[in-house]
């Protein structure tokens, strides 16, 4: 899931947390805290920030958390992190086993 700036008309009206430098400190904050929540840096400078979790659930929850803390921003749909097999060369979907 990418995180960025909110770019809406109505930006900036209701939140006082609104810079990329804001969400990028919260997001290095919450992978200190949070092994399940890995981000790594997009491919322009700096943004989007992209974030991964081992559910949906869990960048639910961040989203919410960072809302009620006075930030402002825009997440893109999440997305299936595919793994390329090595030796069959086909790209494969993380299965969950027990």
């Amino acid at each position: 899931m990418s995180f960025i700036v909110n770019n809406s008309p109505l930006a900036g009206t209701k939140a006082t947390k609104v810079t990329t430098r804001m969400i990028r400190d919260r997001l290095l904050r919450e992978a200190e805290g949070n092994v399940a929540a890995a981000r790594h840096r997009g491919l322009r400078q700096g943004f989007p920030w992209k974030s991964r979790a081992a559910a949906n659930w869990q960048l639910a929850i961040l989203i919410e958390t960072m809302r009620r803390e006075g930030f402002e921003l825009s997440v893109s749909r999440p997305r299936v992190v595919l793994k390329k097999d090595d030796a069959t060369g086909q790209w494969q979907e993380p299965i969950e086993k027990s």
